[in-house]
């Protein structure tokens, strides 16, 4: 996956999640949050239920969430131990 130049934390969080994803859940989670492709066309199109969809979705949204909490812990200590150290 290409970067660009001035990613937001939130952009590199998001490129870190949909490169770990199998390469259809990238397609389809690409397809439906950039692309703004409806929900009932990628269902049909990747023969996926839309259970399936839904989980698609969560799963993604918990390991961005679960990628957030891990960089959010790594700041706090990166600034606790220069505070230490000062």
């Amino acid at each position: 996956m290409d970067s660009l130049p001035d990613r937001t934390p939130h952009a590199v969080l998001a490129e870190r999640v949909l490169a770990s994803l199998p390469a259809r859940d990238r397609e389809i989670l690409i397809r439906y949050y950039l692309n703004l492709q409806p929900a009932c066309a990628l269902v049909e199109e990747f023969g996926v239920s839309p259970e399936e969809f839904r989980t698609i979705r969560a799963n993604a949204r918990g390991l961005f969430r679960a990628l957030r909490a891990q960089m959010s812990c790594l700041k706090d200590f990166a600034g606790s131990r220069r505070s230490l150290s000062a």
